[in-house]
């Protein structure tokens, strides 16, 4: 199956403008998300914890790429062994429903 998402790689990278911004960005500057920043602006930290989480978003969300790469790796790594059905490891459903929803099906 073609790629269908902009390819790797994705960086994060800071603006500040109106408001502390994250960008997901591809290299040629392509912009996949914008994300608010709320890293440095500890008066927003509520007892909620979401001031320290878009960091470990952005990092989660540029190595999509790679991790749904690695994925399909594994995949025909099974499917080009002799392994059966049963011998798959107990993880192979959720590995293939992963790249299903990162495809759209």
């Amino acid at each position: 199956m073609k790629t269908q998402h902009t390819p790797s790689p994705w960086v994060a990278t800071r603006r500040h403008t109106d408001r502390v911004r994250l960008h997901i960005e591809h290299p040629s500057g392509y912009t996949i998300a914008t994300m608010l920043d709320t890293d440095d602006r500890p008066h927003q930290q509520a007892d909620n914890g979401f001031a320290h989480i878009t960091n470990a978003d952005a990092r989660l969300i540029t190595s999509a790429p790679e991790l749904l790469a690695a994925l399909k790796s594994v995949v025909f790594a099974w499917e080009t062994s002799a392994l059966s059905g049963d011998e798959l490891p107990p993880y192979a459903k959720k590995v293939r429903a992963a790249i299903a929803k990162a495809e759209g099906r």
